[in-house]
């Protein structure tokens, strides 16, 4: 059976108009000491497995929490929390509601993103802007890429299906939206 998945997209506005951050997956995993799987896959900014505890599912928002203070760090990641709740968690909070998969979205401050240092792309991953017009070069992720990196060039972002799902979401909910913040 499918462990459930949950998981945060991260956007800014910058030069008037939104920008979706995703973080690129490694090549390794430092938590397992293993080969990442997926390496050079883009996911949303935050996102990762429920962990199950005497066999119910957590809450998404536990899970939320534990995810972010793993690929974020404590301080940033009770930030966005914190920012994400104090906002109101309601049907514009949730960007995407599937069977086994949660992503939540929330626009951070223009400079969010600054306080985190460029990690070498094929050791430990990093963030990419995916802007709207960045949303033709989508590619979807095939089987066969799980355990190699996926030869692709710098003119294609590769993801999976509830990732373009969920930027197709996005920009079509945040195209007329009035900004409120930075």
């Amino acid at each position: 059976m499918k462990r459930p998945k949950v998981g945060i997209l991260l956007a800014t506005k910058e030069g008037g108009k939104y920008v979706a951050h995703l973080q690129t997956r490694g090549t390794y995993d430092y938590r397992k000491g293993a080969p990442q799987t997926w390496p050079g896959i883009n996911q949303v900014t935050v996102e990762g497995k429920k962990h199950n505890k005497e066999h119910k599912e957590e809450e998404d928002l536990h899970a939320l929490r534990r995810e972010l203070h793993e690929e974020l760090g404590n301080i940033s990641g009770e930030f966005v929390l914190r920012l994400l709740i104090d906002g109101g968690i309601n049907k514009h909070s949730i960007l995407l509601k599937e069977k086994y998969i949660t992503i939540f979205v929330l626009v951070v401050p223009s400079d969010f993103f600054k306080n985190f240092g460029i990690r070498p792309e094929n050791i430990t991953g990093g963030f990419r802007r995916v802007t709207r017009d960045d949303m033709t070069r989508l590619v979807i992720a095939q089987p066969e890429w799980r355990d190699s990196v996926h030869p692709h060039n710098l003119n294609t972002i590769v993801v999976m299906p509830h990732v373009k799902k969920a930027l197709q979401i996005f920009y079509k909910r945040f195209r007329s939206r009035p900004w409120r913040g930075k």
